[in-house]
């Protein structure tokens, strides 16, 4: 595997972390 196949994997695991955590916050500030 090489450096920059892992760099994007890396980056969209984090883009989606952002996602869920976004979500969280909105469903939190809601109720």
């Amino acid at each position: 595997m090489n450096q920059n196949h892992f760099g994007q994997m890396m980056m969209r695991k984090w883009k989606d972390r952002a996602q869920w955590t976004g979500q969280v916050k909105q469903t939190m500030t809601q109720k």
